[in-house]
């Protein structure tokens, strides 16, 4: 990690305490920034970041700007491999289809050792695999980890407080950068272009060590994933557009556990420990909103929203990008 400057250049506001919010302001404050983050929600409320199963991998998303941010993402979590406490674990990821995936994903040249499966190396009822190293997220441990950075290392203020407006913020700040997920792009004149996903999750006891975490996206909302983690295992998911519905429902977890057991055995083994559901900040297209600064009252604009999914898996390379527009 980088230390902060001693003398502060500009007074930043960051709206919202999720990942991007936090790792923006973070970046920020390194910077030798002033930085007080806002946010309605502060882990481990967050419906989104904490709820996670975040691993590496760039999943519905789109945009010309994804290399850059995958890669800054990939290498500063790599980095966080060693810290215990940042709770970031590598893995291996195995990626089963029922039909062909056709061409190499394009995340494949950011990771060694991307390797092609074919239907042999697959369980039955699969024609093709991926097998690829990548990074889990435990968030438990990760999102208290960024929080300590912020605000014990750095020094940063971190207000919980509904902002209804960005005009709020403009005429205390020099800059205001807008990570506020849904709301935020509410606030951001997104309007229509978002809208919420609902995920549903299942956290059971850990599995095996050496237990791979393993996806099958056949079905775009009743979507299949295993994901080890340090103390528990998370089992999905769904992925259904235009919810924002948070209460757990047993059929659909029933649905969870039986899907996940096909692929992994052990998973029967294991016992119930959490009904969860995250909501992502969903975004028409896929293509996540980076730009500004634009004029506000007495302040600028930095937007940052419409993450979905992978918010964890671009959050460092975004907040290059914010600090880069913040200065530039």
């Amino acid at each position: 990690m980088v230390y902060a400057r001693e003398e502060p250049q500009l007074r930043i506001a960051v709206l919202g305490a999720g990942v991007v919010g936090l790792t923006a302001a973070i970046r920020l404050r390194e910077a030798g920034h002033e930085v007080v983050v806002f946010a309605d929600r502060i882990s481990p409320e967050t419906l989104a970041s904490d709820r996670a199963g975040a691993i590496w991998f760039p999943w519905k998303v789109a945009g010309n700007r994804l290399r850059g941010w995958a890669r800054e993402s990939y290498e500063v979590l790599e980095g966080l491999v060693a810290l215990p406490r940042a709770g970031v674990i590598r893995n291996e990821m195995l990626e089963y289809f029922r039909t062909d995936p056709g061409p190499d994903p394009w995340w494949a040249e950011l990771v060694p050792n991307f390797e092609r499966l074919d239907s042999a190396a697959c369980p039955a009822g699969y024609v093709a695999g991926f097998r690829a190293p990548t990074l889990v997220i435990d968030c438990p441990v990760y999102m208290p980890f960024l929080m300590d950075r912020l605000r014990g290392e750095l020094g940063c203020r971190v207000i919980r407080r509904r902002v209804e407006a960005l005009q709020e913020l403009c005429d205390e700040f020099t800059m205001v950068v807008n990570c506020g997920g849904l709301e935020g792009g509410m606030l951001g004149n997104e309007g229509p272009l978002m809208f919420p996903r609902a995920g549903h999750t299942v956290r059971v006891t850990p599995l095996a060590p050496g237990t791979p975490c393993v996806l099958d996206e056949s079905d775009p909302r009743e979507l299949t994933y295993v994901i080890p983690r340090s103390s528990d295992c998370l089992l999905g998911g769904t992925d259904y557009e235009n919810s924002a519905d948070t209460t757990p429902d047993r059929a659909i977890a029933d649905r969870i556990l039986e899907r996940c057991a096909r692929l992994v055995p052990s998973v029967r083994a294991a016992d119930e420990l959490e009904l969860r559901v995250g909501i992502r900040p969903g975004r028409r297209g896929g293509e996540v909103r980076l730009d500004g600064p634009i004029a506000l009252r007495a302040s600028s604009i930095v937007t940052c929203v419409g993450h979905g999914g992978v918010g964890h898996t671009l959050a460092w390379g975004c907040a290059r990008e914010i600090v880069n527009r913040v200065e530039g």
